[in-house]
Parts: C-alpha cells; sequence; structure tokens
C-alpha cells in the first residue's frame, strides 16, 4: 500500500503549481521511489531520502546548497513538468545506458560546480543553468 501511496503523491506533486515564495525544501522519506545511488533528489519542493536512512533527513549545508540550486532551476522554467522534461532530455543526450549520463547532464553540472558557494544562490542569476551545458559530453566525462 505504501508503494502505491508513494507513486500517487509523487505523480500528484509533478501537477501541482510552484511556490516560489518557498525555498526551503521539504524532507520527504520514501521508501520505493528513490534508487539506491542516490542519497537525494529533489522532488517538486521535496527533497526525498531513503526511509531506511533517517538521519538523512537533515542535510548538511553542502548537500542542500546542492538540491536548492536544483530547485532554483525549476523555478526558473516556471513549472514542474517543464523543469523534469528539460532535465530528462538533457539525460537522454549524455546517453542513459552509462553513468555519465548524470554528471554531464547540464543541472548537475551547476549544482556540482556551485554546491559548496553557499552564498551562490543569493546571486545566482535566472536561467544560469545554461552556462553549465557541455558541448562534447564525452570528452568531459573522460
Amino acid at each position: 500500500m505504501r508503494f502505491f501511496k508513494e507513486i500517487w503523491t509523487f505523480v500528484k506533486l509533478l501537477f501541482t503549481k510552484q511556490d516560489k515564495t518557498k525555498t526551503e525544501l521539504e524532507p520527504w522519506g520514501v521508501k520505493y521511489i528513490l534508487g539506491n545511488s542516490y542519497k537525494y533528489m529533489t522532488w517538486c519542493g521535496r527533497v526525498m531520502y531513503h526511509l531506511s536512512k533517517p538521519e538523512d533527513a537533515n542535510l548538511n549545508e553542502v548537500d542542500k546548497n546542492h538540491e536548492t540550486i536544483h530547485l532554483m532551476q525549476a523555478f526558473d522554467c516556471d513549472s514542474w513538468t517543464k523543469y523534469y522534461w528539460n532535465y530528462v532530455i538533457d539525460w537522454i543526450k549524455g546517453n542513459p545506458f552509462s553513468k555519465k549520463a548524470y554528471y554531464v547532464n547540464k543541472h548537475e553540472v551547476e549544482a556540482y560546480a556551485k554546491e559548496e558557494d553557499l552564498g551562490y544562490l543569493a546571486r545566482r542569476p535566472k536561467g544560469n543553468v545554461e552556462k553549465f551545458k557541455l558541448e562534447n559530453r564525452s570528452d568531459a566525462w573522460k
């Protein structure tokens, strides 16, 4: 039953209106949705973590900054569906059959490049993710 509730909430959130005044990510403990290779995932204003690791509900400053960068990227798109569509398209372009697709995705490149700069969000211009688009993904991965 929990599986269906998680999936329902996951889909329902995708079609909710963005509240751009809420920049604090709400923790969401999940059991089924998040793969084992991920510690966190931002989803529609929430940050998912594994229920089996309740200590992860309290993000450290670097992880919080990384996930909040994704939230700001989503706000730039003006809807959750546009943001996740753009994310998936960029992931596909990076060859989804390899690990590199995640790391060469422009959304992840920006988040990883700026996650330790805790003042970045205050000065981040709208649409800044485009500056992190990698032209030759294969070479960048090497």
